[in-house]
């Protein structure tokens, strides 16, 4: 399935590299929702932004999402591009490799952001002041700061150095190092940022590099604002639901990723295509770490009756497709 990403990069034409890049993928959120992260965006970039809204397996939503950006009007001095695109896949992880591989403008700064959260105005300029001080870290993160359990997650970040999917920065070497290897996101991961995370702490090679936490700059002053699930909403349960299962499939997905990096020592390149068969190879040579991760994580147990399930990924072929794209300094 790489190929289908590589094969991307033949039909990029870019007029221009930007300071900044900012990928805000979407699948579920209204367009309510959805919007407040796009407007909330515009006063935490620099002028020289491509924003580009990635929406996987929701077709309504990306056009309500062009729809938008064509109604959006300049917000002070600040002249982001904004383009939206529509990813055939319903899929997070081939999201970022469409992404990557056939969307990404070249920036030395990409960020990443999903869709249901509003960045704080000075987030980005935190993260990337961070990385223009700290020449050794390759990414940067943000961390949560409201919620029940943020302060202890900032703290476990903080210790162990992760990532969180929430907001995130790469560098633009680090990207293209990605893409000269043909790396991809296995199709299906729920824990793409650990995942990503660990492929970076590495320095992008397991069969190198030993692993240095530090390769990740987590930042406690770049944050963000999210509308929190309500236990008063039974959609809300079912949403829980669905993220506890997810959950647990990502505890055999740590473990899998675990055993390929860290363990075996295995390249980038040697990542199965799709997340069920990096947990089925797992799943065979070490029985007896599946049957501690039952016993240590109960959660994980949920995931079971799903991990055999297959999906159908001949999508995997389709181009992302071009919704919108404008500057709002009223250019195009």
């Amino acid at each position: 399935m790489n190929e289908a990403y590589l094969a991307l990069t033949a039909r990029e034409a870019r007029r221009v590299v930007p300071q900044w890049a900012v990928a805000i993928f979407s699948s579920r959120e209204s367009i309510e929702l959805l919007g407040q992260t796009i407007l909330a965006l515009l006063p935490a970039v620099v002028t020289s932004t491509f924003v580009d809204v990635v929406v996987n397996g929701n077709p309504a939503l990306a056009l309500q999402a062009a729809r938008l950006v064509g109604e959006l009007r300049s917000a002070g001095d600040t002249l982001p591009r904004l383009r939206v695109w529509r990813v055939a896949l319903h899929d997070k992880a081939h999201a970022w490799n469409q992404y990557v591989y056939g969307i990404w403008p070249g920036a030395e700064r990409t960020f990443f952001v999903d869709g249901y959260v509003q960045v704080h105005p000075t987030a980005m300029r935190r993260l990337a002041s961070t990385l223009d001080t700290d020449r050794h870290a390759l990414a940067a993160t943000g961390v949560p700061h409201r919620g029940r359990s943020a302060a202890r997650l900032a703290r476990q970040m903080e210790a162990g150095h992760g990532v969180h999917g929430n907001l995130y920065l790469l560098r633009g070497s680090v990207l293209n190092a990605l893409r000269q290897r043909g790396f991809a996101l296995p199709l299906g991961i729920y824990r793409s940022d650990a995942l990503l995370g660990a492929v970076v702490k590495f320095g992008l090679d397991p069969t190198r590099h030993d692993w240095d936490p530090t390769r990740i700059h987590v930042v406690r002053g770049a944050s963000w604002d999210h509308k929190p699930l309500s236990a008063r909403k039974p959609a809300d349960w079912l949403v829980q639901c669905r993220r506890l299962r997810r959950q647990g499939r990502g505890v055999f997905e740590n473990l899998a990723a675990r055993s390929h990096l860290a363990l075996e020592h295995r390249s980038l390149e040697e990542l199965p295509a799709t997340a069920s068969e990096l947990i089925d190879h797992w799943m065979k040579h070490h029985p007896l770490e599946v049957w501690k991760a039952l016993v240590h994580r109960p959660v994980a147990g949920l995931a079971l009756s799903h991990l055999t399930r297959s999906r159908d990924w001949s999508n995997v072929r389709i181009p992302p497709k071009m919704m919108a794209e404008r500057s709002l300094g009223g250019d195009k």
